[in-house]
């Protein structure tokens, strides 16, 4: 939440990571990350967690500037995580 956000840059933070899962209902949305990047200082480091799924939703969050994604259980889901790994990297 945005409150959450702004008591974490309160401390002057490298790093923050958002995560995009409502931990209530478990619902994933990436809008999550790119409504709060914009209150972000650019040279805090930006990790966006949880319901990154493709490559799209990758080129979304690069595109926004977000510097890192943290991918769980896309990956998990996988019987062949080597190949998700690189649709997900767009080198298949």
């Amino acid at each position: 939440t945005a409150a959450e956000l702004d008591r974490a840059l309160s401390v002057g933070p490298r790093l923050i990571g958002v995560n995009n899962r409502d931990l209530k209902s478990f619902e994933t949305s990436l809008e999550t990350t790119f409504e709060l990047l914009e209150k972000i200082p650019s040279q805090v480091t930006t990790v966006s967690e949880s319901g990154i799924d493709s490559r799209a939703d990758i080129e979304r969050l690069e595109a926004a500037c977000v510097d890192a994604v943290l991918i769980g259980e896309a990956l998990m889901r996988q019987t062949d995580i080597g190949a998700k790994v690189r649709e997900l990297l767009g080198s298949q």
